[in-house]
């Protein structure tokens, strides 16, 4: 059985932003599906969504955001990189 996220078709965008993170010292794990991964640094744990140019929700992540699942929209590397801030100031807490 193939894992969930081998179905799931990865852009350009998606492949410049994960590698951006990985170079960020962030670790990365594809989800596949509604949610692209999650990126995790030490106990601190992101759900992220790459999304490209004109890329709007689906409708499964407008479910999710509606029921309050904290999913972050990432579109840019300096938008990754204010996010990974974030996270590396909530790690040393």
């Amino acid at each position: 059985m193939r894992p969930a996220h081998s179905r799931h078709r990865v852009d350009g965008t998606a492949k410049i932003l994960e590698a951006a993170a990985k170079a960020l010292g962030v670790g990365v794990v594809p989800l596949g599906g509604t949610i692209d991964c999650a990126l995790h640094l030490g106990h601190v744990v992101r759900l992220v969504d790459w999304k490209g140019p004109q890329t709007g929700l689906t409708e499964g992540q407008g479910r999710l955001l509606a029921k309050g699942a904290p999913i972050h929209f990432v579109s840019t590397v300096p938008q990754l990189e204010l996010l990974v801030g974030d996270m590396r100031r909530e790690a040393t807490r």
